[in-house]
């Protein structure tokens, strides 16, 4: 069996938290939202504190600012047994997670309504099997990353085409049956730190913009026009004015649309330029709200309120239903100031350790992030899943804390599973200095 050499991009979390927070100042610029400012010097402090020990955990985990490229040896016939493993799971998991959400949830009950779907998941049980259905399911999301991987090491199987569209059913299921988009974005933000890392996306090899833009621009509004659908079915399903709705829905209260740009929906419609103006703002407004609540939240709270139960919601849940006598929902929600909104990276963890203790936590978390990156690039190929993950989800910091949000949670988790399965099966291995060395001469 042939072991092929691949390149992997080893980035450094530094990077995406950068870049996401450059792209989340360029959209707060120009977004036409009246944003209503609820804080004041405190909260600007521990804004301004979180970022700056996260960023500084992160660096010295990693013992560096950079990015580096690492090569491996490739042991094919194991890299077939991930890909196998991964997907058989990964169909096991959405398979039981269709069942225990339809069937065991909803009592069979499947609607084009997304209020009523929601209402009976709830209104249903959940348990171990909710746990295990959704951590498995969720492991369909590193399909593509190893799909990618066998690419560069020269298996072109058609089978591989049958396995990236099943990693597709995760998040598509949650978008079908209750109308929700956060799994997808988790999901597409996966889909481009795996191109990313593996290399097998390199704009500086696009030679013309008009092939980028035939690229990105299609796919871009395609998801901005199913994003746009989704929310204006919820919102209608839910009786409420979608255009109203940019005015008095939760994430619309520190970030409401401008009275232009309502007027002119109102006037016009949701059609044509008008609907692509609804979906611009809509989307502005979902992705810009969550600083102005953490600004909220921040001025809001002196002390922990949830004392990790956000952060580490799973490992408490389970020890609370061995326990038997914690009701940690009950906890979180008397512990939250407003539900259902973005506070970004840092809002769970002011909730679950409060303000003193929020900047440490932020650098122990930096330095937990770091030290994927270090030990990868000194080798360590299992780390690979868990640092995708962190480097697709710490783009969002000044958005969302995608790490405590449900799906993000499961798929922190199946990373970790992940680790194990790599490192048992051996699949990579870093090539020695004297290998590189001699290879960079030859060439």
């Amino acid at each position: 069996m042939k072991t092929p050499h691949v390149d992997i991009i080893a980035i450094n979390p530094i990077k995406p938290l950068l870049y996401g927070s450059a792209i989340f100042i360029i959209l707060w610029t120009i977004a036409p939202i009246n944003f209503i400012y609820k804080g004041g010097i405190k909260s600007i402090t521990l804004l301004t504190l979180c970022f700056t020990f996260l960023f500084l955990g992160i660096a010295l985990g990693a013992r560096s600012f950079k990015s580096s490229k690492i090569k491996f040896q490739a042991n094919l016939s194991q890299l077939k047994k991930l890909i196998k493993h991964t997907f058989t799971l990964g169909i096991i998991g959405i398979s039981l997670r269709i069942f225990e959400r339809v069937v065991l949830r909803a009592g069979g009950n499947i609607s084009s309504d997304f209020a009523e779907n929601r209402e009976l998941i709830s209104s249903g049980g959940s348990g171990p099997l909710a746990l295990i259905s959704a951590t498995l399911a969720s492991m369909l999301m590193f399909l593509p990353l190893f799909l990618f991987l066998s690419n560069k090491c020269g298996m072109h199987r058609r089978v591989h085409s049958i396995y990236f569209l099943a990693s597709l059913t995760y998040p598509l299921f949650d978008v079908l049956y209750q109308g929700s988009r956060s799994t997808l974005v988790m999901y597409l933000s996966v889909l481009l730190i795996s191109a990313a890392t593996t290399q097998s996306i390199n704009l500086k090899k696009i030679k013309t913009m008009a092939a980028l833009v035939t690229i990105a621009l299609p796919t871009l509004i395609s998801l901005f026009g199913l994003s746009t659908y989704i929310f204006i079915e919820r919102a209608t399903q839910f009786g409420v004015d979608p255009i109203s709705s940019m005015q008095i829905s939760g994430y619309a209260k520190f970030a409401p649309a401008s009275d232009t740009t309502l007027a002119l929906l109102r006037e016009s419609g949701i059609s044509g330029i008008s609907a692509a103006i609804y979906s611009t703002v809509n989307f502005c407004q979902y992705f810009l709200h969550g600083l102005y609540e953490f600004f909220y939240l921040a001025e809001s709270t002196n002390s922990a309120t949830t004392y990790g139960m956000i952060d580490f919601y799973i490992p408490v849940k389970v020890v609370a239903s061995l326990l038997g006598n914690i009701n940690i929902e009950e906890v979180i929600a008397s512990g939250i100031l407003r539900p259902g909104v973005y506070t970004t990276f840092f809002g769970p963890i002011i909730y679950d350790f409060g303000p003193a203790l929020s900047a440490p936590a932020c650098f122990f978390a930096g330095l937990v992030f770091g030290h994927a990156n270090r030990r990868l690039k000194q080798g360590a190929s299992k780390w690979l899943p868990f640092l995708l993950i962190v480097n697709s989800f710490i783009s969002f910091a000044l958005v969302v804390n995608l790490f405590t949000s449900g799906a993000g949670q499961y798929l922190t988790i199946s990373s970790m599973i992940m680790l194990i399965i790599i490192s048992r099966l051996k699949v990579f291995i870093k090539l020695p200095y004297t290998h590189l060395r001699s290879t960079q001469a030859q060439k």
